[in-house]
């Protein structure tokens, strides 16, 4: 009797084990599919932006707020000054002011 109640328990607990492992395998898979791709800025947008990127590298506040946030925020400064008399070029103290209101 023990012996086949413990050949049962193992099939049954094999069938589970391998059920709820492709169950996590399935819903990992899902949520690996979801994220988005990698950010690839464009060559334009980093050549345009090179000295500010440069610059805030050094600070450590591209590894520290990653780049996509870094290149929105220099984005977002120079389309606020297109519209005013600014100059064109956003200054690495302004894109650390906002990196800053950001963190709050």
């Amino acid at each position: 009797d023990s012996k086949v109640d413990s050949k049962v328990d193992s099939k049954v607990d094999s069938k589970v084990d391998s059920k709820v492992d492709s169950k996590i395998d399935s819903k990992v898979d899902s949520k690996i599919a979801s994220l988005p791709p990698p950010f690839q800025p464009s060559s334009d947008l980093l050549s345009r932006y090179g000295e500010q990127l440069s610059q805030l590298s050094l600070l450590g506040l591209t590894d520290r707020f990653g780049l996509p946030c870094v290149l929105e925020i220099l984005e977002r400064l120079t389309a606020a000054g297109i519209g005013s008399e600014e100059c064109k070029n956003v200054s690495v103290e302004r894109v650390v002011g906002e990196l800053l209101k950001e963190e709050k």
